[in-house]
This record gives structure tokens, sequence and C-alpha cells, in this order.
């Protein structure tokens, strides 16, 4: 979300809020959910928090209002089998900023001292036993979004064969 979104978040978690509760939330506590979910795109949280409001009996709590934007990041995925329309490529407006939605971090830099954690980086030694440092370099790692990132999870269900594939010859 963006802070443009904030209007709009604090309308959904006010209907959610007083829904669940007999007194309205403050000021902090929207505040504070809408940093807790503020890496999700607005439409992901606003189906998060409309799920809340129909099947929860109390307030949730910030892990609770995490896991249900992750849940409603893969139910738009999923339902129908389109990539939602807030993941727009065309427009650089990704689910995960981070990979862009690759699944891999890119162009991390690694000093030389072991900080990529590829092969014996950082823990070469010379004939006294004394650390050699590596020249710097540049690494790719997994993105942590790939097990919730609804853009993969389209594309590895887009991809993935059947396990009876091949079967019938």
């Amino acid at each position: 979300m963006t802070q443009d979104d904030y209007a709009d978040f604090s309308q959904a978690y006010t209907r959610m809020a007083t829904s669940l509760s007999t007194k309205p939330p403050t000021t902090d506590a929207i505040t504070t959910a809408y940093a807790d979910a503020s890496a999700f795109p607005l439409p992901v949280v606003l189906g998060a928090l409309d799920k809340i409001r129909t099947t929860s009996r109390f307030m949730p709590r910030p892990v609770q209002l995490i896991d249900a934007c992750h849940d409603a990041a893969r139910s738009h995925a999923s339902n129908g089998g389109y990539v939602p329309e807030w993941v727009n490529h065309n427009e650089d407006r990704y689910f995960c900023t981070v990979c862009q939605d690759t699944g891999f971090e890119r162009d991390l830099e690694c000093d030389g001292t072991g900080y990529c954690r590829i092969g014996r980086c950082g823990q070469n030694e010379d004939a006294d036993h004394v650390k050699i440092q590596n020249d710097p370099h540049l690494f790719t790692r997994r993105c942590a979004c790939r097990p919730t990132n609804p853009v993969l999870a389209q594309f590895r269900d887009a991809t993935r064969r059947p396990a009876d594939a091949g079967r019938d010859r």
C-alpha cells in the first residue's frame, strides 16, 4: 500500500473493528494495523479485512491480519486463474517490489566476507590458518515472497504438469 491508500484502509479497518467490537478503533490502532499490512496491495488488504469482518468473532492480532492478507493474496491469484488487476508489469507495479515477481533477489553484493553464503566465500585460509577475504562479487538468492506471491503461484500452476501426464503411451 502507499500513503494515498491510508484513508481507504482506515475506513475498511474501522468498519471491521466496529462490527467485531463495541467501541471504534483508536487512531494508534489504525496506524499500527496499516503499518503491519503495508507490504500488501490495497485490494488484498481490503479483501482480508472483509474476510476477517465476516468470519471472526474477535478483533485480530497483528499476525492474524498478516495471515489474512497472505490468504487474500493467494485467493486473488487463484480466482479464475488470472493475474489480478493490481499486477501490471507495463507500469512497473508488482506484487513484490524486491524481486519484481521473479522470485529472486538480484544484484546483491557480497564484500567477500561470506555474506552471500555461497561455496567457501570468506572461508579460505592461507598456510597460517588466517582467513583470506575474497573479491567483492554480486549474487542472487530466493526472495522471501516466493511461497505467497500470487503471480508466482499462477505461473507455477500454469507450468505444472499433472502427475499422470505421459502415462497414456
